[in-house]
């Protein structure tokens, strides 16, 4: 039966498999083998050990396998996940060092993907701490060596197929020199794919005095001109994902100075929405928007804040209330934005769209930055917000989980969210419309399956 499918089928079917199952089909039979080869070996891992160089420089050196290869993963430490410490920053691994000069070897290599420790400064820290092995100069470096070999190699015209650039747990500060370089621009002019998982030092919220090395660092300043407008023009895919925090509403990010001709797919982690034009700016795309992922992306219903948060969203606010405690104004803003609203947009304003998903991962990949294309659509029980910037520790309050999973088939209840018991401070209600969001979903995953079908019919 195997051997009457065609060819194509099979190595869609051999690409769904693991690593040892593809090891056992490279024994069945030549065809299979060669097939199971090429797919076994189109990524490699590239460790910060030596036997992970040792392997890596083999597959280099090996005239038939080097061709095979379409991605390489750099993976710096052993677990991202893990925070490592030591006396003193660290230096990239020397083996590690020496294999990032022969990526640019593959020359059929389609992506680059870069993963970081998650970690880039200690818990008990305000800036990045020598304890932390990836500080900002272990960084700085991995960033170079690894820009440097590929930019010399597309100047000379090679990789030609290289269009991928995922990097994952980017710091939220990078050396200006990065930026600056030749290398840098040389890298992103060849990209069309791009996909960000940014780490921050802190996942404290930051109000308008944090300095440059805050996540307004990155989300603020820096994403829009330094990474986003470089790839403008090409730009197919893109993911922006935070590793510990939500953005979009605090720490601010605009978008709307950006636009993408040819987006094909937009992938947002932990987003937050306050304002009309973050619908619109997505809906801009509809020309070509097929496929849309938003990963615990959340509304912010109400937000209570002070005078330096206040002044990106609503300049014109007007304080209802002055701190007791700090004798500084505060300001509140309701959001009237509902998912029920937006979904029903998507689903008439973007037309080629067929693929939708909204929700989060399962507790153990609550982020599915790696797994996004996975993300199985439902309705979380904190897709809305309420952000309070007097209680510093957790601004970010929800309508409770524990009574939504009790009661999945009603609306939430109307809680109720006052800050202590100060005067003037109003009583809140989360909204209640569990019902109408669920409903409208379903109706645009109606949609996006029938397109997918017909698309797929083609």
């Amino acid at each position: 039966m195997w051997f009457t499918l065609p060819i194509e089928l099979q190595r869609q079917c051999l690409q769904a498999v693991d690593v040892p199952t593809l090891k056992s089909f490279r024994l069945a039979n030549k065809s299979v083998s060669t097939l199971a080869t090429e797919i076994l070996f189109s990524i490699v891992n590239l460790k910060s050990n030596r036997t992970s160089a040792d392997n890596f420089n083999n597959i280099v050196e090996n005239d038939a396998l080097r061709l095979l290869v379409r991605t390489v993963i750099i993976n710096t430490s052993d677990d991202p996940n893990i925070v490592e410490y030591s006396s003193g920053e660290a230096d990239p691994d020397p083996w590690l060092k020496k294999s990032l000069k022969k990526i640019p070897q593959f020359q059929t290599l389609r992506e680059v993907r870069l993963i970081f420790s998650r970690w880039c400064a200690g818990e008990n820290t305000e800036s990045w701490g020598p304890e932390i092995v990836e500080g900002l100069h272990f960084r700085t470096e991995v960033l170079w060596r690894t820009f440097k070999p590929l930019a010399r190699v597309i100047r000379e015209g090679g990789l030609k197929y290289f269009d991928t650039l995922t990097l994952r747990n980017l710091q939220n500060y990078v050396d200006d020199d990065i930026y600056y370089s030749e290398d840098f621009a040389t890298v992103l002019g060849k990209v069309k794919k791009l996909h960000l998982c940014i780490a921050t030092e802190s996942d404290e919220v930051i109000n308008g005095n944090g300095d440059r090395r805050s996540p307004r660092q990155m989300f603020q300043y820096d994403l829009v001109p330094r990474w986003l407008s470089p790839v403008s023009a090409q730009l197919t895919h893109l993911t922006l994902y935070a590793t510990d925090i939500f953005w979009g509403f605090l720490p601010f990010c605009d978008l709307r100075e950006i636009y993408f001709p040819r987006l094909q797919s937009l992938s947002l982690g932990y987003y937050t929405i306050v304002h009309d034009w973050q619908i619109d700016w997505i809906l801009s795309h509809a020309a070509t928007l097929e496929e849309l992922l938003l990963d615990g992306c959340a509304i912010v219903s109400a937000a209570n804040l002070d005078a330096s948060q206040v002044i990106s969203h609503w300049p014109d606010l007007k304080p209802y209330l002055k701190d007791p405690e700090t004798d500084e104004d505060s300001y509140l803003k309701e959001v009237d934005l509902r998912w029920h609203q937006i979904l029903p947009r998507f689903q008439t304003e973007l037309p080629r769209l067929h693929h939708f998903a909204i929700g989060r991962g399962d507790r153990e990949n609550p982020r599915m930055f790696e797994q996004r294309y996975d993300l199985v659509p439902h309705m979380i029980w904190d897709r809305y917000f309420i952000f309070d910037y007097v209680d510093y520790l957790s601004p970010w309050m929800t309508s409770g989980m524990d009574w939504f999973l009790s009661n999945p088939r009603t609306t939430e209840p109307k809680h109720l969210y006052k800050h202590g018991d100060v005067k003037g401070y109003p009583t809140l209600c989360f909204p209640a419309c569990y019902i109408e969001d669920r409903d409208a979903l379903a109706a645009l995953l109606e949609v996006t399956k029938r397109r997918a079908q017909e698309k797929a019919d083609l």
